[in-house]
């Protein structure tokens, strides 16, 4: 393929504009180089492209990033919505389902004694401790179907680790 080098171009940049910048900036290239250059530049070319299709263009790829497909960022956003959509409503089911079952018991507390303040620290509580256990549980599985999922959509997305940032808050980022 040669050596391909990428920019970005403004928007509203017509074709004819981006064709003519390209040749110019070819012609430059081949221009400041010597002699003795010329033959390593005979498969350059500079590509510029608009910024809102940098990770849509699959013909483009380099090291800085891997284009996408369209539809694959689609089915995948469809999925997730769908997913999350499920989990929504799954939560709402589980909570009215042990709500209802809980009223007998929050009545038989409050006749013995038990203060509004108690009665809300004990549900705090148990909300907190499922919902840390299910967000383990959910690293738990993003950890072990991560290489299946890397293989599948042909990418490299890597599991954050506490060694390679400064903070664990912030790993997704680093």
């Amino acid at each position: 393929m040669g050596i391909l080098a990428n920019d970005y171009v403004p928007k509203g940049s017509s074709a004819t504009d981006i064709a003519r910048l390209q040749g110019q900036i070819y012609d430059l290239v081949i221009s400041r180089s010597g002699d003795a250059f010329i033959p390593l530049w005979k498969d350059f070319r500079y590509v510029l492209q608009p910024l809102a299709e940098v990770h849509f263009t699959p013909g483009l790829e380099n090291d800085n990033h891997k284009a996408i497909a369209y539809e694959q960022l689609y089915l995948f956003g469809t999925l997730g919505v769908l997913v999350l959509l499920m989990a929504v409503a799954n939560y709402i089911n589980i909570t009215a389902a042990r709500t209802i079952e809980q009223f007998g018991e929050i009545i038989i507390r409050k006749v013995f004694g038990a203060q509004f303040r108690q009665i809300v620290l004990q549900y705090l509580t148990e909300v907190f401790l499922l919902s840390l256990t299910a967000g383990l549980a959910g690293a738990v599985i993003v950890f072990l179907l991560l290489p299946f999922f890397n293989l599948f959509i042909a990418a490299t997305f890597p599991f954050p680790s506490t060694s390679s940032c400064s903070c664990w808050a912030h790993c997704w980022y680093c």
